[in-house]
């Protein structure tokens, strides 16, 4: 199981991540609403843990994290829009 999760993976900061930790040989885990938009972008990466998740659902959010030591956390919300925000 990777260590470290993206949350909101398939923006530009969340690749660019994940290539970081794709040149130092790290397993990591992508996690996004959209199947398809993570397929895309990181399928070919066989370091690469698709998940995906419902913001709104704290079962989804939980299962989502479930066993990574890290959580970075890139989703596109307004930050002042706290109430948005899993």
């Amino acid at each position: 199981m990777p260590p470290i999760a993206l949350f909101g993976a398939a923006g530009a900061i969340g690749q660019s991540i994940a290539a970081a930790l794709r040149a130092q040989g790290q397993p990591y885990r992508v996690v996004g609403r959209s199947r398809a938009s993570l397929s895309q972008a990181f399928g070919a990466d066989p370091l690469a843990d698709i998940v995906t998740w419902n913001p709104d659902d704290p079962a989804s959010v939980q299962a989502a994290a479930s066993g990574v030591e890290t959580l970075v956390y890139m989703v596109g919300v307004n930050y002042w829009q706290f109430e948005l925000h899993p």
